[in-house]
C-alpha cells in the first residue's frame, strides 16, 4: 500500500511553521483529498489546543510518494486556530513528540514539531507542568488512538527515509521530549 507524505502547514505572527510526517492507509482505499480531510479533523483538531491563539493551521498537503507515476498532491486549505493565551514567548519555540518503532538507532524514530506553544506551558526551558499533564493526558493518547496501526481513522503513522520511501516502519509509541526547543526552519514553503 503507497506511503503518503503530510504537510501541514500553519501561520504564527507572521511566520510559517511546516511539519512533515508519513501515514500509510489501514485497510480502506483513501484518495488524497479525504487523507486531507483525515489530516485536518483528526490531527489539526486533536493538536490545535496545544498552540497560542495566535497560531493558526491553514493548509494541509498530501503526496503518494511510493507510487510511480507519483499523482498529483492534494492540498486542502483550512483554518483551525490555536485555543490556548493570546501570547508566545516566541514564534520559534517547539515542543517534539517523538515518533519510536521497534527498530533501534536513527532509522527506527522520527519526531515532529508542534510550534507556538501556549506561553502558560514554558517554563525555565522546559514543559511546565500543566502543560505535561495535558500532553501526556490528553493529546498523545487521543493521536496514539486515531494514528497508530488499528486506530480510527485507518490510516497509521510511519517512519519512513527520504531515500527510500517504501523501506517504512510502523510508529508504535508517541512520547514527549523534556524541553522546549527551537523549531526547524528549513525551506519554508518549498514546494508548497
Amino acid at each position: 500500500m503507497p506511503v503518503y507524505r503530510i504537510t501541514v502547514s500553519g501561520v504564527c505572527l507572521g511566520q510559517t511553521i511546516q511539519n512533515v510526517f508519513h501515514v500509510q492507509r489501514d485497510t480502506a482505499d483513501f484518495t488524497l483529498a479525504a487523507i486531507a480531510v483525515k489530516i485536518r479533523d483528526s490531527w489539526c483538531g486533536l493538536t490545535f489546543g496545544f498552540h497560542t491563539s495566535s497560531f493558526a493551521y491553514n493548509s494541509v498537503r498530501v503526496e503518494d510518494v511510493t507510487t510511480n507515476p507519483t499523482p498529483n498532491p492534494a492540498t486542502l486549505s483550512i483554518a483551525i486556530a490555536g485555543s490556548g493565551t493570546p501570547t508566545t514567548p516566541h514564534v520559534a519555540l517547539c515542543i517534539i513528540l517523538k515518533f519510536q518503532t521497534s527498530f533501534g538507532g536513527r532509522t527506527g524514530r522520527g519526531r515532529i514539531y508542534l510550534g507556538a506553544p501556549r506561553s502558560d506551558w514554558v517554563a525555565n526551558s522546559v514543559v511546565s507542568s500543566g502543560g505535561v499533564s495535558f500532553i501526556n493526558s490528553s493529546m498523545i493518547p487521543a493521536i496514539t488512538g486515531a494514528w497508530l496501526a488499528g486506530g480510527t481513522t485507518g490510516l497509521r503513522l510511519v517512519v519512513a527515509p527520504k531515500s527510500d520511501p517504501t523501506n517504512f516502519k510502523d510508529v508504535i509509541n508517541i512520547a514527549l521530549a523534556p524541553g522546549i526547543y527551537v523549531q526547524r526552519r528549513r525551506n519554508i514553503g518549498v514546494g508548497i
